[in-house]
């Protein structure tokens, strides 16, 4: 689906921009959506711990306001929304990575070339069998969120003040 398909460009770094849509963490009856786009390409690092295969994926993304549908004013405190959408976003990638792993059983965002880096010879990699392992991978997965502009939205107005 399309999320998803934003999951893997975030993790291969070909993301480019996309809207994504969340629920107000003040009032989960409206909601927010944020223009969202990838600053640097994501730093993977791998390891193997007890012969299984565990990688940390660092992503760090950028974002405009593009609705605010409650009247409290983000743009003055940011953090909040860029919380709550580091939540998201990590449970997002968090389900599509597993899909790869129990569903598909297949490496299709190329965990397998940073994992490859810590054999010494090729054979040491070949018989690792880094195909049958890929299924029992663990992530760890930080998103790291900022808001930089508070995009279309401009300030709210005070209903005291234009009575």
């Amino acid at each position: 689906n399309g999320i998803e398909a934003a999951c893997y460009q975030i993790i291969t770094g070909e993301y480019n921009y996309s809207y994504w849509t969340i629920h107000d963490p003040y009032d989960e009856s409206k909601l927010l959506v944020l223009n969202i786009f990838q600053r640097r390409k994501p730093v993977i690092k791998a390891d193997i711990v007890d012969n299984k295969a565990k990688f940390n994926i660092s992503i760090d993304l950028e974002g405009d306001f593009t609705s605010v549908q409650s009247s409290y004013n983000y743009g003055e405190n940011p953090e909040i929304i860029e919380q709550a959408y580091e939540a998201f976003l990590e449970k997002q990638i968090a389900d599509f990575l597993k899909k790869t792993t129990d569903e598909f059983n297949s490496d299709i965002c190329g965990f397998g070339n940073y994992l490859k880096r810590k054999f010494l010879t090729l054979d040491d990699w070949a018989k690792f069998n880094w195909f049958e392992k890929y299924k029992d991978s663990t992530f760890n997965i930080d998103v790291s969120m900022k808001i930089r502009r508070t995009g279309l939205i401009i300030r709210s107005v005070d209903n005291k003040a234009s009575q």
